[in-house]
């Protein structure tokens, strides 16, 4: 594939992963609140509206690998979105570097305005790990809609207990996960909500479990 193709795939699921949540959070809003959340919605706002509906109105936990992918992906997601010109593709697949020359900043003052510019590296590597963890990032959706249904169609307590080998997380404060992802078929649908009884399926803080850190932090 192409350095080019990468980053097609890359902005392409940047965008997917955004407009979804965006879709989401608007089908929650009155018609008044509308009006102002497509006014103008920087990804920081997006991100928050996001987590608050899941959170106090569909009673579902967002797992952290969502806004941990979504934050970290964006300076890349920036840099091309200001793509000026690509100076080079240098190296060989799959460890190629990809030189683009972006729009810095604006600056005016009085009559006159400036536009700057620099170079930044993307690595081929990165933006391959990136569009991963983003579709990733799409499926765990999936998911929490899907949890969200349940909450609103049955009324279960905490404890009941709901197949789970469709949902593609672990939290590390339900410890350490285990060997065989299949071993474990069954758990409390409150260990995926957002209220506060799901901290009595939490390990002791001491135990919580941390996934290795990838190359893309």
């Amino acid at each position: 594939m192409s350095m080019e193709g990468r980053v097609l795939q890359f902005m392409g699921a940047y965008t997917d992963l955004q407009d979804t949540m965006q879709f989401y959070v608007y089908a929650h809003l009155s018609d008044e609140e509308r009006g102002s959340f497509t006014k103008k919605n920087p990804d920081d706002r997006i991100l928050d509206n996001f987590k608050k509906l899941f959170r106090k109105k569909l009673n579902v936990y967002v797992p952290e690998h969502i806004p941990d992918t979504y934050n970290g992906a964006r300076q890349h997601r920036n840099d091309l979105a200001h793509l000026l010109d690509i100076a080079a593709i240098e190296g060989d697949p799959p460890n190629r570097t990809m030189k683009v020359v972006r729009y810095d900043d604006y600056i005016t003052s009085g009559a006159w305005a400036r536009q700057n510019k620099r170079t930044v590296d993307l690595a081929e590597a990165d933006l391959r790990d990136w569009t991963g963890e983003l579709r990733r990032c799409r499926t765990d959706i999936n998911a929490m809609v899907h949890i969200a249904s349940m909450n609103q169609e049955f009324d279960w307590p905490d404890d009941h207990q709901i197949e789970v080998s469709w949902i593609p997380w672990w939290d590390g404060r339900w410890g350490t996960p285990p060997d065989d992802p299949n071993a474990e078929s069954f758990a409390p649908i409150g260990r995926y909500r957002a209220s506060i009884k799901p901290r009595q399926y939490w390990v002791p803080k001491a135990q919580w479990w941390t996934p290795p850190k990838s190359q893309n932090g």
